[in-house]
C-alpha cells in the first residue's frame, strides 16, 4: 500500500542492494514508489536517477534524469549536472536550459555570467533571431550584450550595447564605442543623443573624422548650421585628401555666408581655395567677396594662382580683365596693358578690356588708341546701351578736342543715334558735330529732333530756328524747314523770323491757318506792347492778307500810313479797304459797347460830374454859337431832309441823341463842333457834305461822345482849367475839397455859379462827395477822356491817321516823325491794333464788308 512503510523500506533496499542492480524494472518501481512519498521522497529519487544513468555511463539520461532534479527542486546541483551533461553531449538547447537553471540558483555576477553564457549559446543556434539582450551591470553582461549587437543589427539596440561597455576594453576602446554608437543613434534617427557621443568622441580624439563626419550629419539633420560649420570646417583642415578637403571647407563657407558670418565665410572659402584651386564655385564666391572689398593685393594673388590651374577660355579672360582692372588701379599701367593684351587676344570685342584700354591710353595721352578702342566699343551692337554711350561721348571728346577729326566724332555720334542709344545731350552733341563738320542734312535732322525733346521751350525754340536757318541758308531748300517752321511757331506763335518762313513756305491749310491765326494773336499782343515797331506792324498785314481778315490788314496798313511806313502800295491797299467800309453805324452802341469805347480811365465820379454838368459848362465856358459863328439862319430843318443832316443823325441816334439841331456854317468850312444844351447842336462848316468824309465822320462822331460825355470843353481849355472846374463844382455843392491854389478857379467858379441850373446844382453833392472819397485826379482823367474822343473818332473813320493828324496838327505825310514820340498817338494805335477795335467796328456794322 501506499503508506506501508514496509513497502517503502523494501523499496529504498532494492536501491542499495547490489543484486537488485541487475532488475531495472524493479529500480524503477521502487523509484516511483519513493517518488509518491512527498517532495522530499521525490528530490531523494531524482537524485538516485541521475546516479544510475551516470553508472550506467547514459550521458543523455544523464541530462535527462538532472532536468528532471532540477524541476523536483534540485537546486545548483541539479543544474550543474545538467549544464555538465548538455555541454558533454554538445546539446546548445539542453545547455541553454540547463545555463538558465544554473543562473536561477546564483545571485550577482555569477547569475549574469550564467545568463550571458546562455544568451550566447542561443545567438549561435539562431542567428537569424535578435536574442534579448542580458539584464545586468556586469562586466560580462556588458560585453555580452555588445556580442549580441553586431552591426547591423537593431541600431537602438547597438547604441545601447556600445555605450555599456564603457572603459571595460580600454579608454580608446571607450571612445571608439561612443562614435560607433553615434551612428547607430544616427540610424535611430536619435540626432540628439547621437551628437552627444559624436562630441564625446570628438573631445577625445580631435583627428577622429568619422566623428566629425557624424557631427556634420547631425548637424545637417538638425538644422544646426553652427555644428554644421564647425564638422565641416574640421574635415576639410584634417582631411588627407585635398580635393575632400576643399569640398567641406566649401560647406563652411557657404553655411557661414548664410549665417551672415563674414569673417569666417572669408577664411573658409581662403583655405578651400588652398587645398583645392580647381573648385570653380568656391573661387568665384572668394573672387567676388575679395573684389567687393577691394582687396587689390590678394585679388591679384588669387587671380596669378587661379591662372595657373584652369583651361577655360572664358575664365582666362576673366581672369586677365579683372587683373588688368586691378593693376591700373595699382599704377601699373604696364601690367594692366599685358593683361588687356590676353583680353582682347580672346575676345577683341570685350566691353571691360575696350573701355580700360580707352581709359589707360587716355592717360598715358595715347589719344588716338584711346580714341579707338573707345569708338569700337561705342559701336559694338552686343554691348550695354550705358557703356556704347559712355565711350562714346568720351571717343567723340578726344576727336573733337584732342585729335580735330571732326569726321570721326560726326560718325560716331551718328552710330549712337542710329543705334537708339542718343539721349539729348548726344544729339545736342550730334547737333554741333554735324554743324561743324558741315553735314547740314544730318544737322538738321537731329535739330529737328531737339526741337521736339529739350525740355525748356527756349532750347526747343533755338533748335527748330538753327534748322530753319540751315535749310534756308545752307541747303537753300525752304521748303525743307516746313516741319521746323511748324514747331517754332507752335512754340512762339509770334516769331517773327519763322512768320515770315511760314509765309514763303507751302504748308497744309489747316496747318498755315492755326499757325497764322495763332501768329496774328502773338503779333497783335507785341504791338500793344509796342505799337511802333514797324517790322511787327507789315508782319501783322501779310499775316491779315494771307488769312483773308480784311478789317485787320486794313487796321494794321493804317498804323503803317501814321508811322510814316507805308509804301505806295500799302496805300493804295489801305485806301481800297477802307472804301468798303460802311459810312454810318447800323445799330445803336449798347451800354457794353459804349463801355468799350471809352480809353480805360475815362469813367468814375469825374465822369459822371462833367456828364451833368456839359451844358452848364458850354453855357459857361464855350463854345457857344456864337463863337462857332451861326445863328438862327444857319440852322438846318430836321425836315428838309438833307442827306448830310441824316447822315449825322445816324450817328446822334447810335450814340442815343434823339433829339439835335444842325447848324450848317462858321468860321471854318471844315469844322465840326459840338455845343452841348437840354437840345444839343451840332455845327459843321460849309465844306462837310454828304456823304461825310472820313475826317468828317471822325469829327461828328468824336463831337457827339464829347456831348454825351459832357467833354466838349475838354478840347478847348487845358488840363488845369480841367481840375479848377471839378473843384469849383465841389464848392458850389459845399463838399470840401483839397486844392492847388489853381489861378483860374475863382473864374471858373464865378462863371458856372452864373449859369449853373437850380436842378444840376442839387445834384452835385453826391458826385462831389464821391470824388472826394476816391480822391480822383481830374488832370489825369482829362488825357483818358480826349483818349475816348480819339478812339471814336477812328471808330466812325476807319483811317488813324486822320485822327492823328488832326490830333496833332501835323499833316499825314508828316505823322511819322511825331506819333512815335507821343504817348497819345501811340494809346490811339495801341487800340486800333487790337481784337477790340475791330469787334467795335463789326458791332456798329463798319467793317470792311459789312
Amino acid at each position: 500500500g501506499a503508506a506501508d512503510g514496509l513497502a517503502m523500506a523494501m523499496a529504498l533496499g532494492r536501491l542499495v542492494a547490489p543484486a537488485a542492480a541487475s532488475d531495472p524494472d524493479a529500480i524503477d518501481e521502487s523509484l516511483a514508489r519513493i517518488e509518491g512519498a512527498g517532495p522530499a521522497a521525490s528530490l531523494v529519487a531524482a537524485v538516485e536517477r541521475v546516479r544510475r544513468a551516470r553508472e550506467a555511463n547514459d550521458l543523455e539520461g544523464v541530462a535527462r534524469q538532472a532536468a528532471a532534479w532540477v524541476d523536483a527542486g534540485g537546486g545548483l546541483p541539479a543544474a550543474l549536472e545538467w549544464l555538465g551533461a548538455a555541454m558533454t553531449l554538445q546539446e546548445p538547447r539542453d545547455e541553454i536550459a540547463a545555463r538558465l537553471a544554473v543562473a536561477a540558483a546564483l545571485d550577482g555576477e555569477g547569475r549574469e555570467a550564467m545568463v550571458a553564457g546562455a544568451a550566447l549559446v542561443t545567438a549561435a543556434i539562431e542567428p537569424d533571431r535578435p536574442t534579448p539582450l542580458v539584464e545586468g551591470t556586469s562586466a560580462t553582461a556588458r560585453l555580452v550584450n555588445l556580442e549580441l549587437s553586431p552591426p547591423g543589427s537593431d541600431p537602438r539596440r547597438r547604441s545601447t550595447a556600445l555605450l555599456e561597455v564603457g572603459s571595460l576594453l580600454g579608454d580608446d576602446a571607450a571612445v571608439d564605442a561612443a562614435g560607433l554608437a553615434g551612428w547607430a543613434l544616427l540610424a535611430a534617427s536619435d540626432v540628439g543623443q547621437a551628437r552627444d557621443a559624436f562630441e564625446r568622441a570628438a573631445a577625445a580624439h580631435p583627428g577622429d573624422l568619422a566623428a566629425w563626419e557624424g557631427l556634420r550629419t547631425c548637424a545637417e539633420l538638425s538644422g544646426d548650421s553652427e555644428l554644421r560649420v564647425r564638422a565641416a570646417s574640421e574635415l576639410g583642415a584634417r582631411c588627407r585628401d585635398s580635393a575632400r578637403g576643399a569640398a567641406f571647407w566649401e560647406e563652411a563657407a557657404t553655411l557661414c555666408l548664410e549665417l551672415g558670418q563674414e569673417d569666417a565665410a572669408d577664411e573658409a572659402l581662403f583655405a578651400c581655395f588652398e587645398r583645392d584651386p580647381t573648385r570653380g564655385a568656391a573661387f568665384d564666391k572668394l573672387f567676388r567677396r575679395v573684389r567687393a572689398r577691394k582687396d587689390n593685393e590678394a585679388l591679384l594673388v588669387l587671380v596669378r594662382r587661379r591662372l595657373e590651374f584652369t583651361d577655360e577660355p572664358a575664365e582666362i579672360q576673366k581672369l586677365f580683365w579683372e587683373q588688368a582692372r586691378v593693376l591700373r588701379e595699382s599704377g601699373d599701367q604696364d601690367g594692366a596693358l599685358k593683361s588687356l593684351e590676353h583680353v582682347t587676344m580672346l575676345d577683341p570685342d570685350h566691353v571691360g578690356a575696350l573701355a580700360l584700354l580707352g581709359e589707360i591710353n587716355i592717360r598715358r595721352g595715347h589719344f588716338d588708341d584711346a580714341a579707338t578702342a573707345l569708338g569700337r566699343l561705342a559701336s559694338l551692337e552686343s554691348a550695354p546701351p550705358k557703356n556704347r554711350l559712355t565711350a562714346g561721348i568720351a571717343a567723340v571728346d578726344l576727336y573733337e578736342n584732342k585729335l580735330g577729326a571732326f569726321d570721326r566724332a560726326l560718325e560716331i555720334l551718328l552710330v549712337l543715334h542710329k543705334a537708339k542709344l542718343s539721349n539729348l545731350p548726344v544729339r545736342e552733341r550730334l547737333a554741333r558735330a554735324a554743324a561743324r563738320a558741315g553735314a547740314w542734312t544730318e544737322a538738321t535732322a537731329i535739330l529737328e529732333e531737339l526741337m521736339l525733346e529739350r525740355p525748356e521751350a527756349e532750347g526747343r525754340i533755338e533748335a527748330a530756328r538753327l534748322a530753319m536757318a540751315i535749310h534756308r541758308d545752307r541747303l537753300g531748300q525752304p521748303e525743307g524747314a516746313r516741319s521746323a517752321i511748324v514747331k517754332l511757331l507752335e512754340e512762339r506763335p509770334g516769331d517773327a523770323e519763322a512768320v515770315d518762313m511760314l509765309l514763303q513756305t507751302t504748308h497744309p491749310r489747316d496747318v498755315l491757318e492755326r499757325l497764322l491765326v495763332a501768329a496774328r494773336t502773338a503779333l497783335r499782343e507785341a504791338v500793344a506792347a509796342q505799337p511802333t515797331d514797324v517790322p511787327a506792324i507789315r508782319r501783322l498785314v501779310r499775316v491779315a492778307r494771307s488769312l483773308q481778315d480784311q478789317p485787320l490788314q486794313q487796321a494794321a496798313l493804317g498804323a503803317l500810313v501814321c508811322l510814316g511806313s507805308a509804301d505806295s502800295q500799302a496805300d493804295s491797299t489801305f485806301a481800297q479797304l477802307a472804301a468798303k467800309g460802311a459810312r454810318t453805324p447800323q445799330v445803336a452802341i449798347s451800354e457794353a459797347a459804349l463801355r468799350a469805347i471809352l480809353a480805360p480811365g475815362d469813367s468814375g465820379p469825374i465822369a459822371d460830374l462833367f456828364a451833368l454838368l456839359g451844358p452848364t459848362l458850354a453855357v459857361a465856358l464855350g463854345p457857344n454859337l456864337a463863337a462857332s459863328g451861326v445863328g438862327r439862319r444857319d440852322k438846318v430843318d430836321p425836315r428838309s431832309g438833307i442827306a448830310l443832316r441824316n447822315e449825322i443823325a445816324a450817328w446822334a441816334g447810335a450814340l442815343g441823341i434823339r433829339e439835335f439841331d444842325l447848324y450848317v456854317g462858321g468860321n471854318d468850312a471844315a469844322a465840326v463842333q459840338g455845343i452841348p444844351g437840354e437840345t444839343p447842336a451840332l455845327v459843321v462848316g460849309t465844306g462837310v457834305n454828304a456823304p461825310l468824309s472820313p475826317i468828317a465822320r471822325s469829327r461828328v462822331a468824336r463831337e457827339l461822345l464829347a456831348i454825351v460825355r459832357g467833354t466838349t470843353v475838354a478840347r478847348w481849355r487845358d488840363d488845369v482849367t480841367m481840375a479848377a472846374i471839378v473843384v469849383a463844382a465841389c464848392k458850389l455843392a459845399e463838399v470840401r475839397i483839397d486844392h492847388p491854389p489853381y489861378a483860374v478857379l475863382a473864374e471858373i467858379e464865378r462863371l458856372i455859379g452864373k449859369e449853373i441850373a437850380r436842378k444840376t446844382r442839387k445834384a452835385l453833392p453826391d458826385v462831389c462827395r464821391a470824388i472826394v472819397a476816391q480822391g480822383a485826379d481830374a488832370r489825369e482823367w482829362t488825357k483818358h477822356a480826349l483818349a475816348s474822343q480819339d478812339r471814336i473818332a477812328v471808330l466812325a473813320s476807319g483811317d488813324p491817321s486822320i485822327v492823328l493828324s488832326d490830333v496833332l496838327s501835323v499833316p499825314v505825310d508828316r505823322l511819322g516823325r511825331s506819333v512815335p514820340g507821343d504817348a497819345r498817338a501811340q494809346e490811339l494805335l495801341r487800340f486800333v491794333l487790337s481784337p477790340q477795335y475791330l469787334d467795335l467796328r463789326k458791332s456798329l456794322g463798319l467793317e470792311v464788308g459789312a
